[in-house]
């Protein structure tokens, strides 16, 4: 794991970080782990990720106790296929993607809460990026967390692992 300020990653994660929607957030405190699905807008300039919480949430009060997180992002599909006829179309087109999909990356990093002017700066980037799903998770009793990325660890579909 990378102490410096500023990361560089690989392409291949630096693409996936661009490509995929969602990302898993583990936090923990008092040795107890917590797992959250999260919509995330990475900033590759800073080696950043952007994402909401509420502040009443799991996480959020983990954040606070202790800022180290770990993030799994991949590129394979996690729905069963089906093979009935009415989605024949959506069949092939998951199967073309799991064959193109074959990383997965964990990342960590440090959480900061945001406040004022940097804040709102995030939650603005982080609206754009996801707009359809904006409304529900940027309005409300939500803080904005930066995850400054530090380091972690790249495996294919056949268990080949890199870390960076």
């Amino acid at each position: 794991m990378s102490t410096g300020q500023e990361h560089q990653f690989p392409p291949e994660v630096n693409s996936l970080l661009q490509s995929a929607r969602f990302l898993h957030l583990a936090t923990c405190s008092n040795n107890q782990p917590n797992v959250s699905l999260m919509n995330y807008t990475y900033l590759p300039e800073s080696s950043s990720i952007i994402l909401t919480a509420s502040k009443d949430s799991q996480k959020f009060k983990n954040i606070i106790v202790n800022p180290q997180v770990s993030i799994l992002v991949h590129d394979w599909t996690t729905s069963k296929a089906t093979l009935s006829a009415s989605s024949l179309c959506e069949f092939l087109q998951n199967l073309n993607h799991s064959e193109a999909s074959k990383n997965s990356v964990t990342l960590y990093g440090i959480a900061t809460v945001l406040e004022g002017e940097k804040a709102e700066q995030y939650k603005e980037k982080h609206a754009d990026n996801n707009p359809a799903d904006a409304k529900s998770y940027i309005d409300g009793n939500f803080a904005v967390v930066e995850i400054k990325l530090k380091g972690g660890k790249i495996a294919d579909n056949k268990n080949h692992v890199s870390s960076y």
